[in-house]
Parts: C-alpha cells; structure tokens; sequence
C-alpha cells in the first residue's frame, strides 16, 4: 500500500530542516556519495579526491584532498564516522612502487591522516563504526595479480579503535551464488555495538554482534516501482530504504522520491511513501531516517514511527 506524505504524517513526517553544504563536483553538480552517523555527515565526489566533513549544523568541519606519501592514487570506496568524529575510510591505493593495495585510512576529527591499516588481500566494500569505535568491514578477498575473487573465505571483519583486527566470519559461500556479492551496493549501518548488513543485491538482512557475528538474517522487500535502491538506514525497529523510481507516464508520481518502510526483523515491506522530490537515504539519528535533498541541497530529519 502508498500512502502520500499528507497520509503519512503519524508515521514518517518531516521534523527539521539542515542546511548542507555538500561538495559539488567539477561540473558544478551535487552528484556525492555520503554517509551520516552520530551527528556528522562525511561526503565525497565521485572523482574521489576531496572529502568533506559536516557537522551537526550542516556546516562545514573541513576539506580535506586525501594524500599519502609515495602513493599516486586514492580512490575511496566507502567512509564511516565514528562518535568522536574521526573518519575511517575504506581504500584502493596506488602506486609505482607496490601497485594496487587496500587499505583502511583513519582520519582524526580535524582531517588529519592518522593512520594507513592495510587490508589486502581483503578489500572493505562498505564499513560502519560502533559507538565504541570498533570498526566492522563488509569486503572481498581476492588471489593472484588479476584479483580474482578467493575460492572461500570471511566476509565480514571487525577492527579495535587502533585498527587491529579482532575477528572475522559469515563464509562467502553462506550466501550461495558466486556472481553477487553481499557487499555490493549495500548498506552496513551501525546500532550501539551490533551492526546490520542490507544487501539489495541478494535481498538479504544480515545482523551481527560482536559476541555471535551473525545473530539473524531477514529477507530485504523491494517496493513497486523502485529500480535502484539509493540509501538504506535503521531507525528503531525499522529500515528505511530510499529508490530512484522506475521511468513512469504517471504524473502523480514523476518527480518525486519514494521511500520504502520495512520491518527490521523480517524485512516485510510495511508501507511506501511518496516525497515531494528525489531523496537519498544517508543515515539515522535516534528515531529520524536523515535524507538528503538536492533542491535546495540540504539535509532532512524526518521522524519514523
């Protein structure tokens, strides 16, 4: 069942506005990836060179063009920020001297470069931090010099605030078919200690926890009319999905974003509800799904119930 936003005000209403600024990028539009988390928002272009931090307000912490000695490229694949604002970003690095290396790069809460943890063969495909700091790491192991992808192995690892790794576990071949990998266009979302792996690509919720790794999976319910799905949080006991919508002749619904309401246990779909304009999910805080907006570019803390 769609409900329109009118409808919906007892369940999902808009509950304050924060203006943002958001990097553009070098052809003047707001196209970022991003991810929000204990009050700030960490955002990047898709050249991936800049990174920004944002705070509480919406106003700009620091930029920062991300550098590493004797390394050529820095191509970051996925960020997470932790309670202290300190930022951990999943990275490919490269350079003459030792090609391709993943790496996890910690930035402190002003910017600066702290510390270089290299992950290879495990490359991070997303990655959220807990309210302690631990830092959990959904990725990919390969072999051999084209990368290809290993036979078996641990999927999900999990990192102290100094970047030891603690554990690992969930086998790759737990999910079955070897041409999707959990990991990608997902979403992995941090609540207190545990954290919540939404993978679209398989349809599956995966929660862990620090003392089982894997406490229980549901299945993700992909709404009608919802091509793509663009951002993913958990908000209570619910999960909040933002779609691009699929082409459409009908003009009640061109234009407008479309957000998706599931149960956090099951993943049954529980209702959709049609915003105004085109919406992003980029994260939670307390009981309100944080969504991004790009006309005007500002943030949106809408309350789920």
């Amino acid at each position: 069942m769609s409900y329109s936003v009118a409808q919906v005000f007892v369940c999902l209403f808009m509950a304050s506005v924060v203006e943002a600024q958001i990097l553009l990028s070098t052809d003047g539009q707001a196209r970022v990836r991003a991810r929000y988390g204990y009050g700030f928002t960490v955002s990047w272009t898709p050249e991936f060179r800049d990174i920004q931090l944002l705070g509480p307000d919406g106003t700009k912490r620091w930029v920062k063009n991300v550098t590493i000695p004797e390394v050529d490229r820095v191509t970051i694949i996925d960020a997470a920020i932790c309670p202290d604002g300190s930022v951990t970003l999943a990275t490919s690095l490269l350079s003459s001297v030792k090609g391709i290396v993943a790496a996890n790069l910690h930035l402190t809460a002003d910017g600066k470069v702290e510390r270089v943890v290299r992950t290879s063969p495990f490359a991070a495909m997303r990655l959220a931090c807990t309210v302690s700091g631990k830092l959990w790491l959904v990725g990919r192991e390969s072999v051999g010099e084209d990368f290809t992808e290993a036979a078996d192995y641990d999927v999900i690892r999990r990192y102290d605030h100094m970047g030891k790794l603690e554990a690992s576990g969930v086998r790759r071949s737990a999910f079955g078919s070897a041409n999707v990998h959990p990991g990608a266009d997902a979403f992995m979302v941090a609540d207190g200690e545990d954290v919540m792996l939404i993978s679209p690509a398989i349809g599956r919720i995966v929660s862990l926890s620090a003392k089982t790794l894997v406490i229980s999976s549901g299945i993700v319910s992909k709404p009608e009319g919802c091509s793509f799905i663009s951002g993913a949080a958990q908000v209570g006991p619910r999960i909040v999905l933002s779609c691009e919508r699929m082409r459409s002749e009908d003009q009640q619904t061109r234009g407008k974003g479309l957000l998706a309401v599931l149960d956090r246990a099951t993943g049954q779909l529980l209702r959709t509800v049609d915003w105004p304009e085109p919406v992003a999910v980029f994260g939670s805080d307390a009981s309100q799904a944080v969504l991004y907006q790009k006309n005007p570019v500002r943030l949106v803390r809408a309350q789920v119930d």
